[in-house]
């Protein structure tokens, strides 16, 4: 998004429709700087949502093995009544 918006940046319009009415045509407009702040917000979005991910990921695997070690423990509680 940032490459191709830097690579065909001189070449947008100075002023661009950000918002359309429910009959399709523009009823708000901005600068062409503007787009900047839209590809920011994509990044950011992407960012956090890849660390949300990872996250997640890391939770299950932790409970994971919390769920193996409480059935490794509880298979050789019956050894511990049997002395």
């Amino acid at each position: 998004m940032w490459v191709f918006l830097l690579a065909n940046f001189s070449d947008l319009p100075e002023v661009i429709p950000q918002h359309y009415n429910a009959y399709g045509k523009a009823d708000g407009f901005g600068s062409k700087s503007n787009l900047f702040i839209l590809a920011g917000i994509a990044s950011l979005l992407n960012i956090g949502l890849s660390i949300l991910k990872n996250i997640r990921i890391a939770l299950i695997i932790r409970l994971k093995l919390r769920k193996k070690m409480n059935s490794d423990n509880m298979q050789s509680l019956p050894e511990c009544f049997a002395s």
